[in-house]
C-alpha cells in the first residue's frame, strides 16, 4: 500500500563501504532494508521505493562519508523529491538530544529519517562527472605530495645503501606520478572555458600561484552556486572564529571552529604566507592585527579567511582582483 501522494515520506540512510540501510518514514511507521553499496543495490532501492511511496514524494537523507555515498546520492539525485547531504555532526547531535542510547546500521538510518522530517536539510546539489574528476585527481595529487615528503624524510635517515637506492627509486616513481596527475589536472581546467576562467580570476590574486589556483579548482567547485555569501565558504574551511560565553565566569574567544573541510585550510596556510608580503590588502590587514596585539599564528589564520573572502570575491563577480575595488574580499 502506498503512502498519500499528498504527503511526504522521509528517507534515512547509513552508509558504510560495502552496504547501506535505509529506512523509510511517514508518520509512525518505518520500513526498512539493507542493501549492497552498488549499483546492483541502488536498483534494488529504487524497486523498494515504488512499493511504498511515489519518488517525488520522498526526501532522503544521507551523510557525507567520505567518498561511499556519493555513488549512490547522485543515483537519487533527480529521481527523487530531494536530496540532502549533511555533515555526520547533525545527526549525532540530534540523536544525542532525543537521548537515543543505541547504535547500529538500523537505529541510524531511522535516527535519519526522524532528523529529515524534523529539520528538512537543504537540498544537495550533485556534482558533474567533471567535478567529480577533477576533486579526485586533486586529492590524489595532495596524497601524493604527502608520501613523497614521508620518503624523503625517510630517506635522510637511511643509512644503508640499499635501503637508500629503494628509497631513491620509489620516490622517482612518486614524483613521476604526482607530474602525471598535475598535468592531467592543469589539461582538463585549461581545457574547459568555464574552468580556465576560475583559473585565471584565482592567479590574479596575489599569494596565490597556478598550482594552488588548480586545487581550488578542483576543490570548490563553483562558488556562486554553493555559498551565498563569503562567510558561507569561510565555515566551509573551518576559518570561521570561536567564541566560548557562558554566565560571567567563562568568556573567551576559542580559535577557529576547524568544522570544516582541513583540505582547504592547508591550501591557504602558504599562499597566506606570501600575501602578507605581496598583497596590498593582506599587507595592511596583517600590520593592522600586529598593532592589536595579535599573535603571529592568528595573523596567519586570519590572512587565510580573508584571502577566502577573496577568492570568493573574484570568483562570484567575475572579475580578476582589484585591490580598490571592494567586491574583490566580498564579506
Amino acid at each position: 500500500m502506498k503512502f498519500d501522494r499528498t504527503q511526504t515520506a522521509f528517507l534515512g540512510i547509513d552508509v558504510a563501504k560495502k552496504t547501506f540501510q535505509a529506512a523509510l518514514k511517514l508518520g509512525a511507521r518505518y520500513a526498512q532494508r539493507g542493501f549492497s553499496n552498488n549499483q546492483g543495490g541502488f536498483a534494488q532501492l529504487r524497486r523498494w521505493l515504488e512499493r511504498h511511496a511515489d519518488a517525488s514524494q520522498i526526501h532522503a537523507t544521507l551523510e557525507a562519508t567520505g567518498v561511499h555515498h556519493l555513488e549512490l546520492a547522485v543515483d537519487l539525485h533527480g529521481y527523487l523529491k530531494s536530496v540532502s547531504v549533511v555533515n555526520p555532526r547533525c545527526p549525532k547531535a540530534f540523536a544525542q538530544s532525543q537521548l537515543r542510547r543505541s547504535k547500529s546500521d538500523p537505529v541510524d538510518a531511522r535516527i535519519l529519517a526522524d532528523f529529515t522530517e524534523a529539520l528538512k536539510p537543504k537540498p544537495w546539489r550533485a556534482p558533474s562527472q567533471q567535478e567529480r574528476e577533477l576533486k579526485e585527481l586533486a586529492r590524489r595529487q595532495k596524497s601524493l605530495a604527502g608520501m613523497v615528503a614521508a620518503e624523503k624524510n625517510r630517506l635522510q635517515d637511511a643509512r644503508a645503501a640499499s635501503v637508500r637506492q629503494s628509497i631513491q627509486r620509489h620516490l622517482e616513481g612518486l614524483e613521476e606520478q604526482k607530474e602525471q596527475i598535475v598535468a592531467e589536472l592543469a589539461r582538463i581546467i585549461h581545457g574547459d572555458p568555464i574552468l580556465r576562467q576560475r583559473l585565471e580570476l584565482l592567479v590574479s590574486i596575489p599569494g596565490i600561484g597556478e598550482a594552488t589556483a588548480l586545487q581550488l579548482v578542483a576543490e570548490l567547485g563553483d562558488v556562486a552556486f554553493c555559498y551565498e555569501k563569503a562567510r558561507d565558504l569561510a565555515a566551509h574551511a573551518g576559518l570561521t572564529p570561536r567564541r566560548r560565553q557562558s554566565g560571567t565566569s567563562v568568556c573567551s574567544r576559542g580559535g577557529i571552529c576547524k568544522i570544516g573541510s582541513s583540505r582547504l585550510r592547508a591550501l591557504l596556510y602558504f599562499p597566506a604566507m606570501v600575501a602578507m608580503r605581496h598583497n596590498p590588502i593582506m599587507i595592511r590587514f596583517a600590520h593592522r592585527l600586529r598593532q592589536n596585539g595579535k599573535s603571529g599564528k592568528a595573523i596567519v589564520v586570519a590572512v587565510m579567511r580573508k584571502l577566502l573572502h577573496c577568492v570568493f570575491g573574484v570568483l562570484k563577480h567575475q572579475r580578476p582582483f582589484n585591490p580598490h575595488s571592494p567586491s574583490s574580499c566580498s564579506t
